[in-house]
């Protein structure tokens, strides 16, 4: 897929990179939802692995409180344990959402997730990418 803008930020995590992956792949509370008071997550649909909830296929859905308030669902498209993942955004409505220009509605917005073993711990590459970002009541 081809999108005009994205972003990514690396960062270091200092646990294991296999506890990190595993972070993620927890189905209610993933990894960085803690740290936003106001999120919850919904398992929608597992995976198509049935020993692993969140897998390829897995819909999730996080619903935000104030000051962000909405909501956005996403599909695990592709998982490459323990390094890697696919999130493509399938539905938003929040104070900001990452939208495509694409009038195909099989092209989505997309999150991916990538780990690498770090001499202290987890470097961490997450990337966005999407046309524009639409800000709610603009």
């Amino acid at each position: 897929d081809s999108y005009a803008d994205s972003f990514a930020h690396t960062f270091m995590l200092p646990f294991d990179h296999q506890d990190v992956f595993a972070a993620i792949m927890e189905p209610t509370l993933p990894l960085g939802i803690g740290c936003v008071p106001t999120a919850e997550v919904a398992l929608l649909e597992v995976g198509q692995d049935m020993n692993c909830p969140v897998s390829v296929g897995c819909i999730r859905k996080v619903s935000f409180g104030k000051p962000f308030e909405g909501f956005i669902v996403s599909e695990l498209v592709e998982v490459q344990a323990p390094a890697y993942f696919r999130w493509k955004i399938r539905e938003s409505d929040a104070t900001f959402n990452l939208v495509t220009n694409k009038r195909d509605r099989t092209i989505n917005p997309e999150c991916t997730i990538e780990l690498r073993p770090a001499k202290r711990g987890t470097q961490v590459t997450l990337a966005y990418y999407f046309d524009h970002i639409q800000v709610q009541g603009q």
